[in-house]
């Protein structure tokens, strides 16, 4: 029976660096100061005066000038 050839050692890797950008490491969520008004809650009140304002436009038009919104529905055959 012939003998295993023992084998060549191979030298260790070397360790993989990490890539570091040059900019500043980001910042984490913990780090964030919490804010004091939500900015979804400003624009809800937001689209709610609108629609408010835009209800009361019609209605004063309808009251008021009712020949300047039913002129278009006239023309169409409405």
């Amino acid at each position: 029976m012939r003998e295993p050839v023992p084998m060549p050692a191979t030298p260790a890797p070397a360790p993989v660096k990490p890539v570091i950008s040059q900019g500043p490491p980001p910042r984490s969520m913990a780090d964030k100061p919490p804010r004091k008004r939500p900015s979804w809650l400003l624009a809800g009140c937001g689209c709610l005066v609108i629609i408010a304002v835009l209800v009361a436009v019609f209605w004063y038009m309808d009251i008021n000038h009712p020949d300047i919104l039913y002129a278009p529905l006239r023309l169409l055959g409405f």
